[in-house]
């Protein structure tokens, strides 16, 4: 890695860095291959809210101090997410930065006494990071998910919530418990006050982006975070929750239905999400809203006991 050189996460200054640099790849070469740009601080202050991204997370920069890559490790997920600018896959530089983040994820889950084989996540459509990988040893396994997009230029149908069930925005960290009990009855996730509260402080995040239903006895039934690329007019849901207690009340389309007016309101042309392929609540709401699914995302593995 003559030409390049790599160090740690250190201020937020590096979040807008790579938010900035997927933004400028996306627009080069389009949304597949890369993440969303609210992807990348919802991977490292949420994925990551156990750990510090200092020790998670790594960037690369060409001898012009122009941002080449970055790596983010989670541990818990036993995986790492890569990403690369586009000038920068033709030579070694990707390889390189993939050895790498093996040998961290592996160190990693090792001071965690986590256990199992390392995996990533790749669009279909990305052939390049499938060799490369295929030459370090990965093997690629089940389809996870469906990258979806909706054309916000289409008529959004009108939906109506219950009697005395409303939508607003997140007020601040004082409503945090509340954010906590429907993110963890929707997901089944676990969370402290200290936890949730440190990624409502977190650069990127916006409370006035986290939409909730509120219950007509003040209880959150619902809650989506939406996030916003205004160089590529994408918007991205991350997540979408409903409380194990409302379901099938019609709130997760009603509550996706408001946000993406936002997003028009916004100046946003494209609606995205992902959703699980085993989970046929998610692909039949998503569906019911317009989104088409665009292409798959599947997982690729390497044996723990590989070396690299």
């Amino acid at each position: 890695m003559t030409n390049y050189i790599h160090r740690n996460y250190q201020t937020d200054a590096d979040l807008y860095a790579m938010q900035a640099m997927t933004a400028e790849s996306i627009q080069q070469v389009g949304i597949c291959g890369h993440l969303h740009i609210g992807d990348i601080p919802h991977r490292i202050f949420n994925d990551l809210r156990r750990e510090d991204p200092k020790e998670l997370v790594w960037l690369w920069h060409d001898l012009e101090n122009h941002l080449a890559g970055y790596v983010i490790v989670c541990p818990a997920h036993k995986g790492f997410d890569l990403h690369i600018h586009p000038v920068h896959r033709a030579g070694t530089l990707e390889s390189e930065m993939i050895a790498y983040a093996v040998a961290q994820t592996r160190q990693k889950m090792a001071e965690s006494k986590i256990e199992g084989d390392i995996g990533t996540d790749v669009d279909e459509c990305d052939d390049v990071r499938m060799k490369r990988l295929e030459e370090a040893g990965f093997v690629r396994g089940k389809q996870l998910y469906w990258f979806t997009e909706r054309n916000l230029g289409v008529p959004i149908l009108k939906s109506t919530l219950q009697e005395g069930f409303f939508i607003r925005s997140a007020e601040g960290v004082h409503e945090a418990q509340k954010l906590i009990d429907v993110h963890s009855s929707g997901f089944g996730s676990s969370w402290t006050l200290a936890q949730y509260e440190r990624v409502m402080t977190s650069p990127g995040y916006d409370a006035e982006r986290e939409l909730v239903v509120v219950a007509p006895d003040g209880q959150f039934a619902a809650f989506c975070i939406i996030w916003l690329d205004e160089n590529n007019k994408i918007g991205y849901f991350e997540p979408v929750g409903v409380h194990k207690d409302f379901h099938r009340r019609g709130l997760g389309s009603a509550l996706m239905n408001h946000a993406m007016r936002i997003m028009i309101d916004k100046d946003m042309e494209t609606a995205t999400v992902l959703h699980e392929v085993d989970n046929p609540a998610s692909t039949g709401l998503y569906a019911s809203l317009g989104f088409k699914q665009m292409y798959r995302i599947f997982e690729y593995t390497l044996d723990s006991k590989v070396s690299g």
